[in-house]
């Protein structure tokens, strides 16, 4: 599957300029046109038209902040332990397990997937699906909460809330001329009305007007009735259209200052320095999001992420563990730790069990359901992976993760031809995906058509300079190449090149170590420099790890080139425990008997 990402920074922009995310146009419509909504959350006093309010709004939601969830166990309350899995909120270990509720819970579902226990998981399913909607995980807690706090449009007077609802409808579905129409015959009517004005504004913003747009807010920037991360995010998106990073840095920067409790805000900012690679940027700002609200998974996902970019896997690994274990019901940290047990530690068995919870919390994510056709397909499961693939081609609305991960099922089953057309889907669907390019890369490499795999390596280290499997197999299509060419020196050089290219960035990956191995045997089988060096670099692979075959089976030959027989026969045979077949390894044992 892929490395874990966030989504694309280009993606999260284009997102920003549209003016706001659907979540929020949907959500602000809904207290347009609920007007107990806003009571719902005890939090409409603090955000009034016309009202200098902002210290009152940060009592409410600091007081709100302490303790949404009363008993921090991994679950949110109202819905999650009440009706999914009844246990007793506001208890931290209410089944008495000497675990918290989310990791009780956790366990069942390992146990429930492990064992095929249709009825545990059934049982859930049908409790989920009756609250569909609602909020079931903190995640969902905490961006409704600020919906219902920082939504300027809560305060609108009753005779606005119509028009304005209708003006917002109209821009969601795209009708953004037919919303600025409308606005400016509500204007003539409200000459001084801020929220009016600013929603002309976030119109010319929908229509990528960003010098319109843009001087409409800063006329608004501090204005009590509008002032908000709302209409920050607004002022950083815009000039982040104009080409001014320095500025959209600046606002949200602002915002973050003057609103701390808003937690998306945290998430924007680091975000775009982790997709510049301004890392330690990143991570100062994430925790200070953690500062705020420790139990926001998303933040911890994101800093796994750095770690990963860093390739440091056991603290991405455990970034990812304390994701789900403040929130269990997160399932982006799931997915993330499916990959990386997947990726990294080639335990496909909880690879599989991660995957199926995420996908058991969130069964339309057809993301999931993609990676789940790939991992039963490298368990050996092909019944199950195909009626997940036959499932899941029924949508039209596959995106560019799930064509990758279909894509390497078939890889994986060396339909190369397969392979190859839902990778090259996956790179039309996301040309900057540097997964798909590797991928594509490996599925040429495969069938040594090494002219045509090398740019698509290349193209992936054009999109992350950082991408470690890219340079790794760079240096394998040139060692490849070389051996078919009676070991061509300059391409073993080449390989050589890469591979310790790779270690550099991730000094942990065996199968480095194991090809420059490999390389400095043939490169001076009667060199005992070389020797020593490929003697050195098969041990370390071996030391990462114990059950690399190949490289017991080249050790065995750097010991018989110098007639230390015991030890080459020992790891020869240790090798074809591991599985490595090979006729002249035979031969050879049999000439040291």
């Amino acid at each position: 599957m892929s490395r874990p990402t966030v989504p694309l920074f280009a993606v999260i922009v284009l997102v920003i300029l549209g003016t706001i995310s659907l979540s929020a146009v949907l959500g602000i419509l809904y207290f347009l046109s609920s007007p107990g909504a806003a009571k719902k959350a005890n939090f409409a006093i603090a955000n009034t038209v016309n009202k200098q309010t902002e210290p009152i709004l940060h009592a409410f939601y600091l007081r709100s902040l302490k303790d949404p969830d009363k008993d921090s166990d991994g679950l949110e309350d109202k819905i999650a332990e009440k009706f999914i899995y009844k246990t007793r909120s506001r208890t931290y270990d209410s089944k008495q397990k000497g675990v918290s509720d989310g990791q009780y819970i956790y366990d069942i579902y390992k146990e429930a997937i492990k064992n095929n226990d249709d009825v545990t998981l059934g049982k859930f399913r049908m409790r989920t699906e009756s609250k569909k909607g609602e909020d079931a995980s903190l995640e969902d807690v905490f961006k409704r909460r600020g919906l219902e706090i920082y939504n300027i449009y809560i305060g609108s007077s009753l005779e606005l809330r119509e028009p304005l609802a209708q003006a917002q409808k109209y821009r969601a579905d795209g009708r953004i001329k037919e919303s600025i129409a409308l606005l400016n015959s509500i204007l003539v009517e409200h000459p001084d009305e801020p929220l009016v004005r600013y929603s002309i504004g976030r119109a010319y913003h929908g229509l990528k007007d960003y010098h319109k747009a843009l001087s409409i807010y800063t006329d608004l920037v501090d204005n009590p009735a509008v002032k908000s991360p709302l209409l920050y995010a607004d002022i950083a998106a815009t000039n982040y259209g104009l080409g001014k990073e320095d500025l959209y840095v600046e606002y949200l920067d602002r915002s973050i200052k003057e609103f701390p409790e808003e937690l998306e805000q945290y998430l924007t900012l680091a975000s775009y320095f982790e997709q510049k690679n301004l890392l330690d940027k990143a991570i100062e700002v994430l925790n200070k999001g953690l500062g705020v609200e420790p139990r926001y998974a998303a933040f911890y996902n994101l800093l796994a992420i750095i770690a990963g970019k860093r390739n440091d896997v056991k603290t991405e690994f455990s970034l990812y563990q304390r994701a789900v274990a403040h929130d269990f019901r997160y399932t982006s940290g799931h997915h993330n730790l499916s990959i990386i047990y997947e990726e990294d530690f080639r335990d496909f068995e909880n690879a599989l069990v991660e995957e199926r919870i995420a996908s058991e919390l969130a069964p339309d994510n057809l993301r999931y359901k993609a990676q789940l056709v790939y991992l039963y397909s490298k368990i050996g499961n092909a019944k199950k992976s195909s009626e997940l693939e036959v499932e899941l081609l029924k949508h039209t609305a596959l995106d560019a993760e799930s064509y990758n991960a279909l894509g390497l099922k078939y890889f994986n089953k060396q339909n190369y031809e397969q392979a190859e057309k839902y990778f090259l889907k996956a790179a039309e669907m996301s040309p900057e995906m540097k997964n798909a390019q590797n991928n594509l890369g490996n599925v040429y490499a495969s069938q040594y058509r090494f002219a045509l795999a090398e740019p698509h390596y290349r193209k992936a280290l054009e999109i992350d300079p950082l991408y470690v499997n890219a340079y790794h197999n760079l240096g394998s299509l040139f060692m490849n190449r070389g051996m078919l060419n009676n070991y061509e020196e300059k391409d073993l050089l080449e390989a050589k090149k890469w591979f310790e290219k790779a270690l550099s960035m991730n000094e942990k990956r065996y199968d480095s170590y194991q090809s420059l191995g490999r390389i400095y045997l043939k490169l001076g089988p009667n060199n005992p420099e070389y020797i020593l060096l490929a003697e050195k670099n098969l041990l370390r692979s071996i030391e990462l790890n114990s059950r690399d075959g190949l490289s017991y089976g080249e050790l065995g030959y750097v010991y018989y080139n110098r007639k230390e027989y015991v030890k080459a026969k020992e790891n020869w045979i240790r090798a074809k425990s591991l599985g490595i077949e090979s006729v002249d390894i035979d031969k050879r044992l049999m000439e040291i008997q």
